[in-house]
């Protein structure tokens, strides 16, 4: 990899003496990748909807449960 920029790990946090925290040329955030305002407000917006439509019995956005 040339230079790498990951957010998410099989096992969190990584240690300092894994591979890719050795890396200079790396990027490592601590599953905080979607953290910016515009995906935050719409993470706000969905929410919003899916406690209506719940309310109102109504299939939910991105629900797991489709019983």
């Amino acid at each position: 990899m040339q230079e790498p920029a990951l957010d998410v790990f099989e096992k969190e946090p990584i240690g300092k003496n894994h591979g890719l925290a050795k890396m200079r040329n790396a990027v490592l955030a601590p599953h905080i990748g979607s953290s910016t305002t515009e995906t935050r407000k719409k993470m706000a917006e969905i929410t919003i909807k899916n406690l209506i439509y719940g309310l109102e019995q109504k299939k939910m956005i991105y629900s797991v449960n489709l019983d």
